[in-house]
C-alpha cells in the first residue's frame, strides 16, 4: 500500500515537473524570442486578419536595453527585413483597399495606359576585342628566368623555332631577383634589349631561388627577413624594375606563375611570391601565365595530372623542376596566347 501511494505522489510530482517545464520553457522563450515574435505577428497582422488570435501580441513583453543590444546585435550579422510595417507587398496584395495614396480626381479618369505586350530589342553591344599577340615569321622571342625557365625552355624554344620565330634565351640556373650581386637580371635584360631593338615578346619565369631572407642593399652586414614589410617592398620593386623595362620598350612581356612546390616550406614561399607576381604584373600590364591550370589538378603539388584518363607525370623526382611532357604543358600555355600565321610560314618551309 505504501508503495503505491508513493507511485501516486510520485506521478502526480511528475506531471506538476513537466507543466512547471512547459511553462518555464515558454516563458523563456517569450523572452529571449521578444524580438523575432514580434516581427512574425507583425508580419502576420494577427490583429487585424485574426481578430481571435489577437491575445497573442499580450504575450509580447516590453523592449528592455539586453534586448536592444541583442536585437542590435542580431540586425549587424543578419539582413534586416522590412516586413514590419503595413506596405509590404505582402500585406498590399491581401488588402488592395488599404494604404492607397489618395488620388487627384483629374488624374483618376484618364484613360488607362496600353502597354505593349511585345518586349523592347536591346542593342546588341559588341563583343570586347580579344588581346591578340601576333607572331610571325623572324620575331624575336627572349626568354628570362631560372632554372625553372630552362625547364620550359626545353620544348619552348624549339616550338617557336618551328613556327619561324628566332628565339633568344637568356635563362640560368640558380638566379632569381633577391642577389643581384650574384646575377643582375634587370642589368642583363637592359643590355639584353639595347642589342636587340627589335624583340617582340619577352617571357618570364623566377621565384624557386627567391624565397629567402635578402641582404640589405644599403648595409650588406644586415638580412632583410623573408615576407617582412620591407622584404616585400624592396621585391616588389625589382619586379618593377623588370616590367618597366619591357614597357619602355612597348613589349609585351608574358610572366609566368611559379608552379607548387613538393617541400612546404618553399611550396608556402611560392604562393607568397605569386600573389606579388600576379599582383605586379597586372598593374604593370603584363600578362600573367597560370601554371598551376596545367601542372596540377588540384590546389597542391602532385607529379602527375590526369590527361584523357591516363595518369602523365609532369613533375622531375626532386619536386621542382618540370619534365619533357610537363615542359611541353607549358609552353603550349603561352603559344595559346599567339595569334600565329602558320599558313606563310609552312608554305615557306615546304
Amino acid at each position: 500500500m505504501e508503495y503505491q501511494i508513493l507511485f501516486i505522489l510520485g506521478f502526480k510530482m511528475s506531471i506538476k515537473n513537466f507543466f512547471f517545464i512547459i511553462v518555464s520553457t515558454l516563458i523563456l522563450t517569450i523572452i529571449l524570442m521578444n524580438q523575432p515574435l514580434k516581427q512574425y505577428l507583425m508580419q502576420q497582422h494577427y490583429d487585424e486578419n485574426y481578430p481571435a488570435l489577437s491575445f497573442f501580441s499580450l504575450l509580447i513583453l516590453p523592449d528592455n536595453s539586453f534586448l536592444k543590444v541583442a536585437d542590435g546585435l542580431k540586425k549587424e550579422l543578419t539582413f534586416e527585413r522590412y516586413t514590419q510595417t503595413k506596405n509590404t507587398p505582402e500585406y498590399l496584395e491581401k488588402n488592395p483597399q488599404k494604404n492607397l495614396p489618395e488620388t487627384n480626381s483629374t488624374l483618376a479618369n484618364l484613360p488607362p495606359i496600353k502597354i505593349d505586350p511585345t518586349p523592347a530589342i536591346l542593342p546588341t553591344l559588341p563583343k570586347p576585342k580579344k588581346l591578340e599577340f601576333a607572331l610571325q615569321e623572324k620575331d624575336k622571342v627572349l626568354l628570362i628566368g631560372d632554372s625553372l625557365m630552362q625547364g620550359v625552355g626545353m620544348t619552348l624554344v624549339s616550338t617557336l623555332q618551328k613556327k619561324g620565330a628566332e628565339v633568344i634565351n637568356l635563362s640560368k640556373q640558380s638566379t632569381g631577383l633577391t642577389y643581384k650581386t650574384y646575377f643582375n637580371w634587370q642589368k642583363t635584360l637592359q643590355e639584353a634589349l639595347n642589342e636587340n631593338s627589335d624583340i617582340k615578346y619577352i617571357v618570364a619565369l623566377f621565384g624557386a631561388n627567391d624565397p629567402w631572407d635578402m641582404i640589405d642593399p644599403n648595409n650588406r652586414s644586415k638580412f632583410i627577413k623573408f615576407k617582412s614589410e620591407e622584404w616585400e617592398k624592396l621585391y616588389r620593386e625589382r619586379i618593377q624594375e623588370i616590367l618597366n623595362l619591357a614597357n619602355t620598350k612597348h613589349i609585351p612581356i608574358f610572366w609566368y606563375e611559379v608552379p607548387y612546390m613538393k617541400k612546404k616550406k618553399l611550396n608556402d614561399g611560392v604562393v607568397y611570391l605569386n600573389q606579388l607576381y600576379a599582383d605586379e604584373v597586372k598593374k604593370g600590364g603584363g600578362i600573367f601565365l597560370r601554371s598551376n591550370e596545367v601542372l596540377s589538378d588540384s590546389t597542391s603539388f602532385s607529379p602527375y595530372i590526369t590527361d584523357k584518363d591516363k595518369k602523365i607525370k609532369v613533375r622531375t623526382n626532386d619536386g621542382i623542376h618540370f619534365t619533357a611532357v610537363g615542359s611541353r604543358k607549358l609552353s603550349q600555355l603561352f603559344i595559346q596566347k599567339l595569334s600565329i600565321k602558320e599558313e606563310k610560314i609552312n608554305e615557306k618551309t615546304k
